[in-house]
């Protein structure tokens, strides 16, 4: 071997190392040092109007002041939430595609549906954001100011009561079914086409029982239209905390109801993830957030990553049973 090439090897070594250390330095440094540089699209996995659009649009100005760039919130509704949540799952690991997650997309639908992506697997958690308890509302001519008389009249009439619920899967289908199961009691479904359709059903007498969002009940109630009788989370709403929960009525362990989260794709860069989970966390800090938050019947509720993925595996146990022994399928 000649002595020019000896001499060469240590020149094309050097540059080796040099390119590996930038190529390293930008995957968990530079992109995030930099991130956001464009806008973000916020995904929303229903349509305009309910709780987790108003959640995005409440955040989405904050986060363009914290970031500097604009979060265009992108509505993807269809399939119960899987088309926003599988968009993000194939996007690119760079930031800028995240999605506003929904409980029941990441627990229930792994249950409900053939997916065409992992959540374990395909999304990564970023924080919870904030949660949502319902009130176990029934029709002023039910004989019942009580939970505990309440599941009384549905012992002695089983199958006579109605509930209705925003459609076969939904949140407040699922409630009422596990709510069914830990009181052993016998109610008839009926499946409206979103939750205003299933509240004016119960407004008007056609179903008997609703598990309800707070913030779509708490005037009817007050004016005495319809009759809370509990709610579903494991402390007392702050809305209505005069009302006790189903768990300290004699069912413990009982928590249920709506949370919302953000997610990345998976691979994306942990520096993105912080600076992300960073961000979130101040939004929902800011009084008028949180004012407006409340106003959608929502409480803040941050958490880390490990949190959130451990969440996701408990209620996902829990649902996935319940699926199954109650034999729930998508009509």
């Amino acid at each position: 071997m000649s002595r020019s090439k000896i001499r060469f090897y240590p020149y094309v070594l050097n540059v080796v190392v040099i390119l590996f250390t930038i190529l390293l330095f930008c995957d968990h440094g530079f992109s995030a040092d930099f991130y956001p540089n464009r806008s973000v699209r916020l995904l929303v996995p229903f349509s305009p109007g309910g709780g987790v659009d108003a959640l995005a649009r409440i955040m989405a100005p904050r986060l363009l002041e914290l970031t500097g760039v604009v979060w265009v919130v992108d509505n993807r509704g269809g399939a119960g939430g899987n088309i926003a949540a599988e968009t993000v799952a194939r996007a690119a690991p760079d930031g800028y595609t995240v999605l506003m997650g929904f409980n029941t997309i990441l627990t229930v639908n792994p249950g409900l549906y053939k997916l065409n992506y992992s959540v374990e697997n395909d999304l990564l958690p970023v924080s919870m954001l904030a949660h949502a308890q319902y009130i176990l509302v029934v029709h002023p001519s039910v004989p019942a100011t009580s939970l505990k008389d309440f599941i009384a009249l549905a012992k002695s009439k089983p199958g006579q009561l109605n509930y209705a619920s925003a459609g076969i899967g939904t949140a407040v289908h699922l409630a009422a079914e596990l709510f069914k199961s830990r009181a052993g009691i016998d109610m008839v479904h009926l499946a409206y086409k979103g939750g205003g359709p299933a509240a004016a059903a119960v407004l008007a007498g056609e179903a008997q029982v609703i598990f309800a969002s707070v913030a779509s009940s708490v005037a009817q109630i007050k004016q005495g239209k319809l009759k809370g009788l509990a709610t579903t989370g494991s402390q007392r709403s702050k809305v209505m905390p005069e009302l006790p929960t189903v768990a300290e009525s004699g069912y413990p362990g009982f928590d249920v109801g709506s949370w919302y989260a953000l997610f990345l794709p998976a691979k994306t860069p942990s520096p993105i993830l912080h600076k992300l989970q960073t961000a979130a966390h101040k939004v929902v800090a800011f009084d008028d957030v949180q004012l407006a938050m409340s106003r959608q019947g929502l409480e803040v509720d941050v958490s880390n990553a490990q949190r959130l993925r451990d969440k996701i595996k408990s209620e996902t146990k829990v649902w996935t049973e319940l699926i199954k022994s109650a034999d729930i399928k998508l009509q």
